[in-house]
């Protein structure tokens, strides 16, 4: 480099001083390069200081409630981390000897209460009582995990013991509640719940593994009454929910709630009750309940309803809006001049059947032994019942419930009792499965498609249905 500067200065007398600068300014990245080169250790040693410095404030708390234990410190030699002791394995195994409702929480390591109440429900403290919780807790440290609670030997996840106390106290205290990760284990403790209850071994241990004994196996000092359904709520939303339903099917007594949207009848007759509208609200109050009663035992009154749910509710809907739509597109001129000729003809048999009947019954009254009389008069007994059924179907005239969900102007017919069968069939399996895991139940589609072709099929061939008998 300084032969090229001579060489330069010699021959550019005139611009040596900016051929100097412009040297340097070349020449200080390739001499700052050379200079990281002969000195390799210079940034090394600096990577290694800065490492040394953070791995020595590497120190992680100790928590006694159940977080993830670690106690690491730097080792001033070559910064490794230090694991947590385990302890030793003569150290003397944790045990439970006492558990009981916290009524009246006090701050950690306070006298323990007495006397010992031991009815517990969700949202309730519990305190654990024992002795050796030392070693426990040392060995959850060592292999990095939580102390959790056990409730009839299964582990209730992320359920930690709060708020933190001294292990020399030997009391840990936790708060029963149900998380997404305890999900399995409340169902097995709250489902096909009883007004009574359940008795419930608790304990502790640490996570994956298995709970920890009580004192020379008994017990009986470590066992809770579990209060599944808490009575007070309970009769309260029942009675709200009773109330609801007797509301409801007042008015659909009283009004057309339940009923076809056909022109009235007249003369106080009442429409017919509805297929559709009586599976929408059958769908309806049966969510209804196993939503509050879900919510009355689990607390859970935000994530209950699922998929499966939103599907029966929107094909009931569905239904119901249908149906309305091919009643009023059968409401027509044409349609009202065939209904009333129709009603005419079967009122003037009717009057005829009344006749023949008065005389069938005079012939069987003046001759009891004559078999051909009886038959007759039972024959044109039934046909005027038939005939009767006709008139109030054509004059849009309730009968009963049954028969008028299930059937035409001729009667009876598949489509409505498929449709009928399938909503009572999968509403009982409903309900049994909210009673047994306390969960909305998640039908497949194949179950949730069924129930949609039902519904299909009745609004399909509700379109085709005779309005007027013998068609």
């Amino acid at each position: 480099m300084r032969a090229v500067a001579s060489i330069c200065l010699s021959a550019f007398p005139r611009y040596s001083t900016f051929l100097l600068v412009a040297a340097l300014v070349f020449a200080s990245p390739h001499l700052a390069s050379a200079q990281n080169t002969n000195n390799p250790n210079t940034s090394r040693n600096a990577n290694t200081d800065t490492s040394n410095s953070s791995n020595s404030n590497g120190n992680l708390n100790n928590n006694i409630g159940g977080n993830r234990n670690s106690n690491a410190s730097s080792n001033p030699s070559g910064g490794a981390t230090k694991m947590p002791e385990c302890p030793p394995a003569g150290a003397p195994e944790a045990r439970v000897t006492n558990v009981y409702k916290d009524t009246n929480p006090q701050p950690s390591g306070s006298p323990t209460q007495a006397p010992y109440i031991r009815d517990v429900e969700l949202g309730d403290i519990i305190v654990v009582e024992g002795a050796n919780f030392k070693t426990l807790l040392d060995q959850a440290a060592c292999e990095r995990k939580n102390v959790v609670l056990y409730l009839d030997g299964r582990p209730l996840k992320n359920v930690t013991a709060y708020p933190p106390t001294d292990p020399s106290q030997n009391i840990l205290k936790f708060t029963l509640k149900r998380t997404e990760d305890s999900r399995d284990v409340w169902t097995y403790l709250l489902g096909k719940p009883s007004w009574d209850g359940r008795p419930v071994w608790v304990s502790i241990g640490i996570e994956d593994k298995y709970a920890v004994l009580a004192l020379n196996d008994n017990k009986d000092n470590s066992t809770v009454h579990l209060n599944v359904i808490p009575h007070g709520w309970f009769i309260f939303w029942v009675i709200l929910f009773v109330l609801l339903v007797f509301g409801f099917f007042a008015l659909a007594l009283k009004s057309n709630l339940l009923r076809d949207s056909v022109s009235s009848p007249g003369g106080g007759a009442r429409r017919p009750f509805s297929l559709a509208r009586t599976q929408a609200a059958w769908w309806f109050f049966l969510v209804l309940a196993s939503y509050l009663f879900i919510g009355i035992i689990t607390g859970d009154f935000s994530t209950t309803i699922t998929g499966t749910v939103l599907g029966l509710l929107g094909i009931s809907a569905g239904s119901a809006v249908s149906s309305a739509m091919v009643d009023a597109n059968n409401s027509t001129p044409e349609a009202s001049a065939t209904q009333a000729a129709a009603t005419a003809a079967v009122n003037a048999r009717l009057n005829q059947l009344d006749t023949d009947i008065a005389t069938a019954q005079a012939a069987v009254t003046a001759n009891p032994n004559d078999a051909a009389a009886a038959q007759n008069l039972a024959a044109l007994t039934k046909e005027k019942e038939e005939r009767s059924s006709q008139l109030k179907k054509l004059n849009n005239q309730s009968e009963n419930f049954f028969i008028d969900i299930l059937s035409d102007a001729n009667g009876v017919n598949f489509h409505r009792f498929q449709m009928a069968a399938w909503t009572l069939v999968l509403g009982i399996l409903f309900g049994f499965q909210v009673w047994q895991v306390l969960a909305m139940p998640e039908f497949n589609g194949s179950l949730l498609a069924e129930l949609g072709i039902s519904a299909g099929t009745f609004v399909g061939l509700k379109t085709q249905e005779p309005t007027t008998p013998g068609t």
